[in-house]
């Protein structure tokens, strides 16, 4: 039986029979309007869960690449902040050792100052000294017995 606007005069005996499972049905009293209408529901929701699936399925295949992407670059992520760790902890070595040998470089810088300041005072007296012996050359000869 097709279901449809039917013209009254064409039903026949066997279309007739054909309802006869359903009419055993109503007066059993589970095929009643009430029952078709909860059917009806149920149908109308399982349609939007069929086509919700569907749509989430069809999001899903486009947005699992990416997730797998983005769980990658994570995992990238996390060996490049493990290297700059290392990286920044050389670095920190590094740095107090040029600061040691800064350290170092001032200290000797300041005694090699120290160092040219007592030259150039014992030069300036040798210098001294040595204008006075040749001031004094001529009387050299005078003390001389």
């Amino acid at each position: 039986m097709r279901l449809g606007i039917q013209d009254k005069d064409t039903i026949n005996d066997e279309s007739c029979d054909l309802l006869i499972p359903y009419e055993r049905a109503r007066d059993a009293g589970w095929f009643t309007k009430k029952n078709a209408f909860n059917l009806v529901q149920a149908l109308a929701a399982m349609h939007e869960w069929c086509f919700a699936m569907k749509d989430y399925h069809e999001k899903s295949v486009k947005v699992q690449p990416l997730v797998q992407r983005n769980l990658q670059m994570e995992g990238e992520l996390k060996v490049a902040k493990a290297k700059l760790r290392q990286a920044q902890t050389e670095l920190a070595a590094v740095n107090a050792k040029i600061k040691a040998l800064q350290d170092s470089f001032q200290a000797e810088m300041k005694t090699k100052n120290e160092l040219d300041e007592k030259a150039r005072q014992t030069k300036k007296t040798m210098d001294q000294a040595q204008r006075l012996i040749s001031s004094l050359s001529g009387e050299r000869k005078r003390w001389a017995l």
